[in-house]
Formats: structure tokens, C-alpha cells, sequence
């Protein structure tokens, strides 16, 4: 299921981290977390599991990050439409499905806006600042 949701992560170890820490934090939450179970799940070692994450925030916010890439990948493609409203209902609509079809990546991210809302606020500016969408619709 998640392999498709991160699937622009190239590095095979980072992806398999993630993809353990996606199921950890969604199961226990963050605070449950431990980045010993975390690299269990990956089934590497601890240490290597530091050498990508300094700490398990880091790793939270970067897996949050990556989540809504993955995430607004997954639908973009799915709401163009000549008319705004249309597409406005596309994307009510993409993220009801994207979100029924991830239920791990909902959990976390609805995490993340209570424990960590400058990175939420902030990496939502930026991915919300990819211009591939909204252009067609500006007036000149």
C-alpha cells in the first residue's frame, strides 16, 4: 500500500524506514513510538537507522513531509478541470479517497498538526506553493 504513496523516494533503506516508521507511529502514535521497534520493523539496525534520522522527530517530520508529496502526487493528476468549482470538487473528493485508501498516512498526519505545527505549517506552505495547479486558474 505504501510503496505507492512514497514511491519518488529512490533510496531503498530510507523507504523501508519510513515505510516501518508510517506503520509504528500510525499504530501507537508518537509518543508509543520507539525507534528500537522502528528499526525492527525495518529489520535493520539501530544505528543505521541514525544514520538517515538524527532523532525520531526528525524522522517524524520528515515521514510527514514525504506523506504529503506522496499525497498530493497521488491526486494531482485526478482534479484538472477547466472549471475551477469542478476542480475544487475533485480535490474534496481525491482527498476522501486518498485518505480512505491511506489510513496510516491520515493518522500521522493529523498527528503531526497537534506535535509538531511550525514543521506542519511550514511544509505545508511549501508543498501548497507548487504552482502546477492553480496557474491555469490566475488571471493575467
Amino acid at each position: 500500500m505504501n510503496k505507492h504513496l512514497l514511491n519518488f523516494i529512490e533510496d531503498h533503506k530510507k523507504l523501508l524506514i519510513l515505510n516501518s516508521a508510517l506503520s509504528e507511529f500510525a499504530e501507537k502514535g508518537f509518543n508509543g513510538a520507539s525507534i528500537r521497534n522502528i528499526a525492527k520493523r525495518a529489520d535493520i539496525a539501530t544505528g543505521l537507522l541514525y544514520y538517515y534520522f538524527k532523532d525520531k522527530n526528525t524522522l517524524y517530520i520528515e515521514l510527514c513531509h514525504c506523506l504529503r508529496k506522496g499525497m498530493k502526487e497521488y491526486y494531482i493528476s485526478d482534479i484538472q478541470s477547466d472549471d475551477i468549482f469542478v476542480a475544487l470538487y475533485n480535490i474534496c473528493k481525491a482527498k476522501l479517497k486518498f485518505y480512505s485508501e491511506q489510513p496510516e498516512a491520515y493518522i500521522v498526519l493529523l498527528e503531526e498538526m497537534r506535535i509538531f505545527p511550525e514543521a506542519f505549517k511550514k511544509d505545508g506552505d511549501e508543498l501548497r506553493g507548487d504552482n502546477r495547479f492553480w496557474t491555469k486558474y490566475e488571471k493575467n
